[in-house]
């Protein structure tokens, strides 16, 4: 009996630590202890002024040649995700140490060139997969102008210190779509590809100053987005105008490919070349026409 709970204890470590790549339906499992040393390789860093040295698995390493992907999302036990570019994944290490001390948890993705946050610690699935083909974007509600129409800020428990509004209020009423994935940026950058029922069914558009913060309780903490400035789903988008005060901070911020032929803003007609320079400040609904 102690023979047969000590196998089932290692055989749980190994379940418990083992690294899986998952393409579609084909799951492969990875020790990244067990690749022999000579495949590590070492990326140098700066963080608050301090330079730092890592060494581990690069993630290319470990990513099979002869599948089209154009993301990679990785994922750790406690929910937290983050999604590279396949391109990103060329300077990206999993790490085993850290200024040649073995670090004391699993591993950690070190990308030298994204920020911190990023920076995932245990990483115990990575997905492989295509970007999906969004269709243009043709609608647009301006976040804080529709929401002075829509109610009053309020509390929003489990969050006790925060006033604002249940995203999913806004999304049920605005982007119309609660079983889907949407794409969230915040005004720094910083975005995420999301799932609704996973992560944001129960989140929040928490009033910080003159803008709003993206948090839930179904996401680690380091995953909320400060100053919100865009989210998507399919064809429809909310923009904050305190973040995007017009189509060339959109622009900027989510390097959209197409471009509209004539727009429709509340009701009035632009062509894009009256339209492009627009302030969104008054502005309620826009429509897209390409």
């Amino acid at each position: 009996m102690k023979k047969l709970f000590i196998f089932l204890l290692l055989t749980w470590n190994i379940v418990a630590f083992a690294l899986q790549i998952i393409n579609n339906e084909n799951v492969q499992q990875l020790d990244l202890h067990k690749i022999d040393s000579q495949y590590l390789k070492t990326v140098s860093t700066m963080r608050e002024n301090q330079a730092e040295t890592w060494r581990g698995v690069p993630l290319n390493y470990i990513l099979p040649d002869s599948i089209e992907f154009s993301k990679i999302v990785l994922s750790s036990p406690d929910g937290y995700q983050v999604e590279l570019a396949k391109e990103e994944a060329a300077t990206a290490i999993l790490a085993l140490f850290e200024d040649e001390r073995k670090l004391e948890y699993e591993n950690r993705l070190v990308v030298p060139r994204k920020r911190e946050m990023f920076w995932i610690k245990e990483v115990t699935k990575i997905e492989l997969k295509n970007k999906a083909v969004q269709p243009p974007l043709r609608y647009i509600t301006i976040a804080e102008n529709w929401l002075k129409n829509f109610s009053q800020p309020h509390a929003l428990p489990p969050f006790v210190k925060d006033t604002g509004y249940y995203f999913q209020e806004v999304a049920k009423s605005v982007l119309l779509f609660t079983r889907a994935e949407y794409l969230l940026i915040a005004s720094d950058g910083v975005q995420h590809n999301l799932s609704y029922q996973n992560y944001l069914q129960n989140a929040i558009l928490s009033q910080n100053g003159n803008g709003f913060d993206m948090k839930s309780p179904d996401m680690p903490s380091g995953m909320w987005l400060k100053k919100i400035g865009y989210i998507r789903t399919y064809d429809r988008a909310m923009v904050f105008v305190n973040q995007l005060q017009n189509w060339q901070d959109l622009q900027q911020l989510t390097k959209l490919p197409k471009k509209p032929k004539r727009v429709v803003v509340d009701g009035n007609s632009f062509s894009f070349e009256q339209f492009k320079d627009l302030s969104w400040e008054n502005c309620a609904f826009i429509q897209l026409f390409y």
